[in-house]
C-alpha cells in the first residue's frame, strides 16, 4: 500500500486490500514500522490494528524505533507480533525480541536448536545480553 504526503500508511488502501483477500489462501499478514528511523513518521498503529483485526488478519509491528518513545499497549490489541531491539532502549547490542500475543504460536525457527534450547534456536543464547535487555 502507499503512503500519504506525510508518510502515513494509506488506511483506505489497506482496508481495500484486506477486504479483497481470499481467506482460503490463509490469513492476511500486515507488517509495518511503528516509527520510521529516517523520516520520524509515527504510524497510527491503533487504527491499523483495527483494520487488520476487522479483516481477520495478523499484524506484525516493528517497534524497534518506537519502543521507549511511543506508548505501546499490547493488552489493547496493539499487535499480534511486536519486534524490539535492546540497544535502541538502552540495553546491549546484539539482542532483540519477538513478542507474540498469547493466543498465537511463535514462528517456526529457520535453524532448529538442540534440546537445551527447547528446539527454539540453534546455538547458545547470550544470557548476559538477554539479562541486560531486561
Amino acid at each position: 500500500i502507499g503512503v500519504d504526503a506525510n508518510g502515513i500508511a494509506d488506511l483506505g488502501a489497506l482496508a481495500s486490500a484486506l477486504g479483497g483477500h481470499d481467506k482460503s489462501e490463509g490469513l492476511p499478514l500486515v507488517a509495518i514500522h511503528a516509527a520510521n528511523n529516517e523520516t520520524g513518521v509515527i504510524q497510527p498503529i491503533d487504527r491499523i490494528a483495527g483494520i487488520v483485526k476487522a479483516a481477520g488478519g495478523i499484524l506484525t509491528v516493528d517497534a524497534v524505533q518506537a519502543a521507549g518513545r511511543v506508548s505501546i499497549d499490547l493488552s489493547a490489541g496493539y499487535a499480534d507480533y511486536l519486534i524490539l531491539s535492546s540497544h535502541k532502549i538502552g540495553g546491549p547490542k546484539g539482542v532483540g525480541a519477538i513478542v507474540a500475543a498469547s493466543d498465537l504460536m511463535m514462528p517456526k525457527p529457520l535453524i532448529n536448536g538442540g534440546g537445551q534450547e527447547k528446539g527454539h534456536r540453534g546455538g547458545t543464547e547470550n544470557l548476559a545480553a538477554i539479562a541486560g535487555f531486561g
